[in-house]
């Protein structure tokens, strides 16, 4: 089985992923895959320089192997336990984990497949023990930070573009957000959350806030953000002061927003901990949809 990616905005990055087991190929959702390749392409274009061109497309290919595995585990968590599943490892947070807001519950049980937000190793251990689908979480475990077997993905740039493509449109006034000092960026920030459904929105103190500038709440969710306006892209210091700061103020759920991007070293801390990266992509679609509000 093949399956080509549409292109990317640019009409030039193509990736082909083939399965060599028709069996391993059924358990992919393609059209699902498809969509969260084809993100993937957008945003790395965003986030990373063609002057790197193999470190940008080894980057690429293990979010792909991940989104694989994801998809795999899935697909076996429909089979065991039906389409009850996402119900059930919410009702499973909730009991081991004694979290009593269901919304949060929800929120990270549907977000298994993108591993942002979802259970730690040790979670995902205790739910699939439980499920009696521990063999095919083992697989995952393994799985998501390597190549799998019998998949090869082949990524093509039919063009060679001359210009840095960490460079993005400057369209909803980004280039003006970019000239904006730490407490101008924090109140745009906060009146943005406002516009995107956000309620409670708080900004914290200047001094003593504890990595944390803005407190809001949605649909019962506590987010501690913290928001760096900066020149350069961040690495992982701002993800561990959101961390820290998240328990302090008793949030659920921590998040570094920013006018840039994030390193590597940051996008790891990030899965290691749970903490929400808001880049310069989500910024822009905070602003496209808050103008529509």
């Amino acid at each position: 089985m093949a399956m080509s990616t549409g292109p990317n905005s640019s009409d030039s990055l193509q990736i082909n992923i083939t399965f060599e087991d028709d069996g391993f190929a059924s358990q992919i959702d393609s059209m699902l895959l498809n969509r969260i390749v084809q993100k993937l392409i957008n945003s790395e274009l965003q986030a990373s320089s063609f002057k790197y061109e193999k470190l940008l497309y080894a980057r690429i290919k293990r979010f792909v192997y991940r989104a694989i595995a994801r998809l795999v585990l899935e697909e076996s968590l429909k089979q065991r336990i039906g389409p009850s599943y996402k119900k059930e490892i919410t009702l499973f947070l909730q009991k081991q984990y004694k979290i009593d807001n269901a919304n949060y519950s929800k929120l990270i049980a549907n977000d298994i497949l993108t591993g942002q937000m979802g259970l730690s190793d040790k979670g995902w251990e205790l739910f699939c023990s439980e499920a009696n689908i521990y063999s095919v979480y083992e697989t995952y475990r393994t799985q998501s930070e390597k190549s799998i077997s019998g998949v090869n993905i082949e990524i093509t740039n039919r063009e060679s573009p001359d210009n840095d493509a960490s460079v993005v449109n400057e369209d909803f006034g980004l280039a003006q957000i970019d000239k904006m000092e730490g407490h101008q960026f924090e109140y745009y920030c906060a009146d943005l959350l406002r516009k995107n459904g956000f309620e409670r929105v708080e900004i914290t103190k200047g001094s003593g806030d504890q990595g944390i500038d803005i407190l809001a709440q949605k649909e019962g969710i506590k987010y501690a953000i913290q928001c760096k306006c900066y020149s350069s892209d961040l690495g992982n210091k701002p993800v561990q002061e959101a961390f820290a700061g998240k328990s302090i103020y008793k949030c659920h759920v921590a998040a570094v927003i920013t006018n840039r991007f994030f390193t590597q070293g940051a996008v790891e801390a990030a899965e290691a901990t749970g903490v929400l990266l808001w880049d310069r992509n989500k910024l822009k679609s905070l602003i496209e949809n808050g103008a529509k509000a």
